[in-house]
């Protein structure tokens, strides 16, 4: 053994220490049988760190898995249908699942670089049953999640951006695509000045469903009342596209779109709307808004007239569509 070796924080030549009692890796697996590294690690004594084990080439500082155990592992969770099921096939616990994929965006941040943005993305997801909330960044155009905060308020959007991009990318941003919420909007606004605001075909598509399907749990509670059950399982028929609807509900569902039930007028009113991403030119859209809006501020449906006037509201940042 080579009495120097590299400090691991400044990469000078130190004299070799001591060596390190035997430390193990979880490695690929051989045959279906679990793989294991050892390794005696020397430390070295550096004039500005103090003693330091060296880096070995096979792991990160901290990891207890070889790095290719752990891109194999990142591998596992992108495949899964969850980090439950991905966990179990892997043989590890949840905590070092979750320190395999924080070391995993680590390094991707680390290689990313500050590559020109057109499209933004910005929404909101809930977690913790619904009580918390976080605010994701994305880039549309090379689909991928550029960065998160918690909340989902003003500031909070606005230190979003601002820590993602650069002021030179932020710059160069021309498009943000985001819900109808005004904190998120003022955010743009203020961080990214020279960016379109657009309210997108996808969250305008869950407000109207939400409305529909407002409709229908009012109307199915008061047909059951009479020993009325048409409605009964028939959510997912309202809520999805027409084509995607299986055959064999497809016939149920012929009857029940052709009634005279009020959750068939506000699903024939959310369907009118699908039209409107139809248009090339904001003035054939906004021709289409107005017919479309004023059969649904007439159709007496609470639900769909808040929807409705809530989409006027925000109708220039839909037409930048």
């Amino acid at each position: 053994m080579d009495d120097k070796g590299a400090s691991p924080e400044c990469g000078a030549a130190c004299p070799r220490h001591d060596t390190r009692k035997e430390r193990t890796w979880r490695h690929l697996d051989t045959m279906q049988f679990a793989t294991y590294l050892h390794c005696n690690v020397p430390r070295v004594r550096c004039e500005k760190h103090d003693v330091k084990s060296i880096r070995v080439p096979w792991a990160e500082k901290n990891s207890r898995f070889t790095l290719l155990f752990e891109a194999f592992a990142i591998r596992v969770l992108n495949a899964a249908h969850s980090v439950e099921e991905a966990r179990k096939l892997l043989g590890l616990n949840w905590h070092q699942v979750d320190a395999i994929k924080a070391r995993a965006v680590k390094r991707g941040l680390a290689r990313r670089q500050a590559t020109k943005i057109d499209c933004l993305g910005i929404d909101e997801k809930q977690f913790r049953s619904g009580h918390d909330s976080v605010s994701n960044l994305y880039d549309l155009t090379g689909g991928r999640v550029l960065d998160i905060v918690e909340g989902r308020t003003e500031n909070d959007c606005k230190q979003l951006i601002e820590q993602a991009l650069t002021p030179e990318q932020r710059a160069q941003v021309t498009a943000v695509a985001l819900d109808m919420w005004q904190a998120y909007a003022n955010a743009v606004s203020q961080a990214l000045p020279k960016a379109d605001i657009v309210h997108d075909r996808f969250h305008i598509s869950q407000h109207l469903n939400d409305a529909v399907d407002s409709v229908r749990r009012a109307e199915n509670k008061a047909l059951n009342k009479i020993g009325d059950n048409r409605l009964k399982g028939s959510r997912y028929c309202w809520l999805a596209n027409e084509e995607n609807i299986d055959k064999k509900r497809a016939e149920q569902f012929d009857v029940l779109k052709t009634s005279d039930l009020k959750v068939a007028r506000a699903w024939a009113i959310k369907e009118m709307f699908r039209g409107f991403w139809d248009y090339r030119y904001a003035g054939w859209a906004k021709r289409h808004f107005d017919r479309w809006y004023a059969w649904a501020i007439r159709s007496r449906l609470t639900p769909i007239k808040k929807k409705a006037k809530m989409i006027k509201n925000h109708l220039p940042n839909i037409l930048t569509y």
